[in-house]
């Protein structure tokens, strides 16, 4: 995608040698996080195994050893936090090494955090996910491969002018990318967009609340893990008042805000 209303150079001046030397797991059920956590992971130098759910984690745990488990909370099959306690049992009946267990969550709110610390996970990661953010924790449980390598993110932009209320530099600085990567992941974004809000349309039509949380929840992670903020703001909207059983959604102002970002790319 060609954004025609932004006009910019980026010159990304980050050394993407290899700076950690591990095996990674990531268990994301959202195509567009999962593409987003592998580009991320792999500036550093790590090639991660990634699942959609997880039931799939745990057996992808007991094939083989991991250094890091980065664990989505809401997934389907199986939930991040039963599979986490599943590792866990693993590990203690094996009495193997401890494998750190991330949780990643687009729900960030008060004592999210320390809740999740509490039921056992090791850490904590909020989408959307940020490139410093994810290096602090990659950085708290893995060996870095060299110190030398410091990992530096300077964009240097220029002649941007934004028409358009998407600032695709946002998401630029967000994820420490590249426009031609951000513009990859924006592809990714409007190929399923579709299908996606038809699947929400629907279960508005049903009037099930439960259906409603489930698809405004995953469309709104791909949305804020690439600064869509008015977008992002819409479906946590959406998806708060279903939690609380309301059923009756517009979905006409989503779909114009969509309509707008895609056609100035």
């Amino acid at each position: 995608a060609q954004n025609s209303n932004l006009h910019c150079s980026v010159i990304d001046t980050s050394k993407n040698d290899k700076e950690f030397k591990a095996d990674v797991l990531v268990a994301e059920d959202n195509p567009n996080n999962q593409k987003l956590i592998e580009i991320l992971l792999k500036k550093v130098g790590i090639n991660p195994v990634i699942v959609s759910n997880g039931k799939d984690a745990v057996e992808e745990y007991k094939k083989r050893e991991f250094d890091l488990i980065l664990m989505d909370v809401n997934m389907p099959i199986l939930d991040g936090i039963s599979a986490m306690k599943q590792i866990k049992i693993l590990e203690q009946r094996v009495n193997t090494k401890k494998t750190p267990i991330v949780a990643l969550t687009a729900n960030s709110i008060a004592g999210d955090k320390e809740r999740y610390l509490q039921q056992g996970m090791d850490g904590y990661l909020s989408k959307p996910i940020e490139f410093e953010k994810l290096l602090s924790i990659l950085g708290e449980f893995l060996k870095k491969q060299s110190s030398k390598n410091e990992i530096k993110n300077n964009f240097d932009v220029i002649n941007n002018k934004q028409i358009s209320k998407y600032n695709k530099q946002d998401a630029m600085k967000q994820l420490s990318l590249d426009e031609s990567t951000v513009d990859m992941l924006l592809d990714n974004l409007f190929l399923t967009l579709d299908n996606d809000l038809k699947n929400l349309q629907e279960a508005i039509d049903e009037k099930n609340s439960e259906k409603i949380v489930k698809f405004s929840h995953y469309i709104k992670g791909a949305c804020s893990s690439l600064a869509m903020n008015e977008a992002s703001l819409i479906l946590e909207n959406i998806e708060k008042k279903a939690l609380k059983g309301e059923v009756n959604f517009d979905l006409a102002d989503l779909k114009s805000i969509f309509k707008e970002i895609q056609n100035s790319l």
